[in-house]
């Protein structure tokens, strides 16, 4: 059975930098849940001409191989989890003023940590994968798929995280 994500290799060269550039903006951020929230990350929304160019690239290239057809690319952000961090199980396929995201991708930025990954409900409920990426590896996959960010046990697990959205599925 074919899984419905596609691992992008080297989507970004030098993801150390990333982290080094925006530690000190994520620094005094506390990220905080309350009863009922899913996710306990920091992040911001990452501006930066030459990571938006790779993951344009490798939405591309993700588009290509699993058919799925989109039309722009959503904002793109940078998350910090820190020891205790995780995002419960959720699906990302919003549907905004006639549009949906189709594809979302995780780039991991560094291996510096214990636990963490990104575990998809896979091939059916009740059953997973997790998938750790090399730094500057990306995982694609279709919006609908359910998946969590996992508890970061020790450590800092950095990431970026896009969408590319287009008209609904049909």
């Amino acid at each position: 059975m074919t899984k419905p994500w596609v691992v992008i290799p080297e989507v970004i060269s030098s993801p150390a930098s990333l982290i080094e550039l925006h530690t000190k903006e994520l620094l005094d951020k506390s990220a905080h849940a309350s009863p009922g929230e899913t996710r306990i990350v920091d992040g911001r929304q990452l501006l930066d001409e030459a990571v938006e160019n790779a993951v344009a690239d490798a939405f591309k290239r993700a588009a290509d191989i699993t058919g799925i057809e989109y039309s722009t690319i959503e904002r793109i952000s940078i998350l910090r989890y820190r020891r205790g961090g995780e995002y419960s199980w959720h699906a990302d396929n919003e549907l905004v003023e006639g549009r949906e995201r189709k594809l979302s991708m995780v780039i991991s930025l560094n291996t510096g940590y214990e636990g963490g990954g990104t575990e998809f409900m896979w091939p059916r409920p009740g059953c997973s994968e997790i998938v750790k990426l090399p730094a500057g590896d990306a995982v694609v996959f279709p919006s609908f798929l359910y998946h969590r960010g996992r508890v970061t046990i020790s450590g800092e697990r950095w990431i970026i995280v896009a969408w590319a959205d287009g008209v609904p599925f049909r």
